[in-house]
């Protein structure tokens, strides 16, 4: 596997064991037991933004109108869901 390119050599302090498991259908599997490495690893969460509040943003930024097959791309400064409807309508 170091020849393909897939492992390489390592000097660090840290190793996890692996085991080559065969599969049904005859081919390999790699199992790597990460158990002592979570055991010393700092869990640090970092909260996801909403899609819904990405996608606000990017709408802030342009509208794109698919008129007569054709992409226009608009900018815009205001949001889809504001009250104000008259700028963003097509006939």
């Amino acid at each position: 596997m170091e020849d393909l390119g897939i492992i390489r050599k390592s000097s660090s302090p840290y190793s996890s064991p692996v085991v080559v498991v065969k599969k049904k259908d005859g081919s390999n599997r790699v199992c790597i037991d990460y158990k002592r490495l979570n055991k010393i690893t700092t869990f640090d969460p970092q909260p996801m933004t909403p899609p819904a509040d990405i996608f606000q943003e990017m709408i802030k930024m342009t509208r794109e109108h698919d008129v007569w097959r054709g992409m226009i791309a608009t900018p815009c400064s205001t949001a889809l869901d504001d009250d104000d409807d008259d700028d963003d309508s097509l006939v």
